[in-house]
């Protein structure tokens, strides 16, 4: 887990959306979801720039790993989704400005769908 400075958005303690910056110019992208059920499906967007240009660039973000699910003994879900963000690749595609990236959460209830998304902006390089 890389060090330095760790930039979450959410204040509750059941899911956080954050990005680890490394000295490396590249950060990991984080969605953590607890206690939920039932097992929700989790995603991560680059939405677009800071100053909302290019709402149409809704991507996935390259490179994402395989999440990580356990249940607890209450048979509670645990979900833990990552990306690596490359500096330069980031820049490459879409400039310097700060990107807005979201973790999009859905849960399929029997009787509907819960959605809910948390926004993270990053700024390449810092």
């Amino acid at each position: 887990m890389p060090s330095a400075l760790r930039k979450t958005i959410g204040d509750d303690k059941e899911d956080k959306t954050s990005a680890f910056y490394n000295k490396s110019p590249s950060a990991i992208l984080r969605c953590d979801i607890n206690e939920v059920f039932p097992i929700p499906e989790v995603i991560l967007y680059r939405v677009g720039n800071a100053d909302e240009t290019n709402p149409s660039l809704l991507s996935l973000i390259d490179s994402p790993e395989e999440p990580s699910v356990s249940r607890n003994s209450k048979g509670a879900f645990n979900v833990k989704v990552k990306a690596i963000i490359n500096d330069t690749e980031l820049v490459q595609k879409f400039g310097s400005q700060p990107s807005i990236f979201e973790c999009l959460v859905t849960l399929k209830l029997p009787n509907k769908i819960l959605r809910r998304e948390k926004k993270l902006t990053y700024q390449p390089g810092e």
